[in-house]
């Protein structure tokens, strides 16, 4: 006798923003310590927001303070989740 298993699967778009000083940065890429923008950018170091946006309606907003730009790849952003 053989058995199926039915595995439902949920996919989604996700934009990522990064709102610090009052101006807005599409994020291209998002890790754990850093963060690669769509189009460069400096990105003032200190307080910011990072804001995930899914479905067209969810959204989950995290403060974290930007460092600044990784030494050895000036393209990754370091950040640090508050």
């Amino acid at each position: 006798m053989t058995s199926e298993t039915s595995v439902a699967r949920t996919s989604f778009t996700a934009y990522f923003e990064l709102i610090a000083e009052g101006k807005s940065f599409f994020v291209g890429q998002v890790a754990g310590d850093f963060i690669i923008l769509r189009e460069s950018g400096t990105v003032p170091p200190g307080a910011a927001e990072l804001i995930v946006r899914y479905d067209d309606q969810q959204e989950i907003h995290r403060q974290i303070e930007v460092i600044g730009p990784d030494e050895e790849r000036p393209e990754r952003i370091r950040i640090r989740r508050l």
